[in-house]
Formats: structure tokens, C-alpha cells, sequence
């Protein structure tokens, strides 16, 4: 038998030389940025020097990978980390990731020797939310002679944006940046038998 310990490289205990990828967001959008990381102890070549390796990122819209230069987190830490924008649009090989929503975004890393002398390959996938999200059930509560709340719902977090006014012109807004689901602005600027929009 042959076996090896593993390694705890700063994300816990996994193997030395197998090389592990992960992606740090389970979801992004068609104009975010994918970030990861890749450990492997053979990429460590000089414990004294930064060193680079490249991983491979696809989508479903584009099938053809990205290759992209990963950077060691310092000297002989084994953990190498990089980034590539996602956009929306057809296919290029433009250093940018072309998703729609609803795509799968991989990531893969081409390992050279697992640590028993075998090629490998290491994979981590996200999922592209480009579609934003759908508003419903939006109503009016809470109406005093000075006051209302607005509120409404969407099927995913969100921000929170709302364009009133005591005219149609709607020249006043509210925003908060917190991602909710359920959505509640109150506006406290009336008179008695006031007009809002």
C-alpha cells in the first residue's frame, strides 16, 4: 500500500498533491468578477520565489476557455489565486468570460501529477443569475393622514429602489442597499389629504 497525509495549506485539511480549485462565489452575474484559487504543493517549484500557474474557466455560452495566470499568495504558501470578469455577449477570446443566465461557469485546473504519478483534473462550478429580479405583489399599506409604506416582493435578493413623488414627475427617490426579498419603503412627507405618486 501507498498512501499520503494530507496538507492544511490555510483552507483546512486536503490533499498535498492533488490539486484542489474552488471558486469563491456559488453565484454571479453577467458583469461581476469570478475570483478562485487552485492549492497544490507541486506548483510550489521555489519556496523562495511568487510563482504562477494557469487554470481554464468556461461557460455554457462560451464552451472554449478562458486561460487565465493564477498568483501565489507568497513565497511557499502552495495557494494561488485569480480572477476573470464576466460579461454577457457571444463568444470571444477576449480574456473575459461571456455568460448568460443560467449558465455554468467551471473552472478547471489541469494537474500534472495527482501525487501518484497520474494526470488530473480538478473542477469547481458556479451558476451565472443574469436575468435580475422579478418584482410582484406591490401594494400600499399603512396609510395615515402623513405617512405610507410601499411594499413589494421578488423572488431573489435585491436592493431597493423607489421613484415617488407628489407629482408625476416623480422627482424624489429612496435606495437601500441591503439584497431582501421582501421590500418596505416608508414615506413620512405628507399633508392631510396629500397626493403621492
Amino acid at each position: 500500500y501507498h498512501f499520503e497525509t494530507m496538507g492544511d495549506f490555510g483552507n483546512g485539511l486536503q490533499p498535498c498533491h492533488e490539486g484542489q480549485v474552488s471558486i469563491d462565489q456559488s453565484v454571479l452575474s453577467c458583469s461581476d468578477t469570478m475570483t478562485f484559487e487552485v492549492v497544490d504543493l507541486d506548483l510550489n517549484v521555489d519556496p523562495q520565489a511568487v510563482e504562477t500557474a494557469t487554470l481554464f474557466v468556461s461557460s455554457t455560452t462560451e464552451a472554449d476557455s478562458e486561460a487565465v495566470v493564477v498568483t501565489e499568495t507568497g513565497a511557499n504558501t502552495t495557494g494561488f489565486r485569480g480572477s476573470i470578469a464576466t460579461t454577457a455577449g457571444a463568444p470571444l477570446g477576449d480574456g473575459l468570460l461571456q455568460s448568460s443566465d443560467g449558465d455554468l461557469l467551471t473552472l478547471t485546473y489541469h494537474d500534472a501529477d495527482d501525487g501518484a504519478g497520474s494526470t488530473a483534473l480538478s473542477f469547481a462550478t458556479a451558476t451565472a443569475d443574469c436575468g435580475g429580479p422579478t418584482i410582484s405583489n406591490l401594494r400600499v399599506t399603512n396609510v395615515t393622514d402623513q405617512r405610507f409604506t410601499v411594499e413589494w416582493d421578488t423572488d431573489e435578493p435585491a436592493d431597493t429602489a423607489l421613484d415617488w413623488g407628489k407629482s408625476a414627475s416623480l422627482n424624489e427617490s429612496v435606495y437601500q442597499g441591503s439584497a431582501v426579498t421582501q421590500h418596505a419603503v416608508t414615506l413620512n412627507q405628507f399633508d392631510s389629504c396629500g397626493q403621492a405618486y
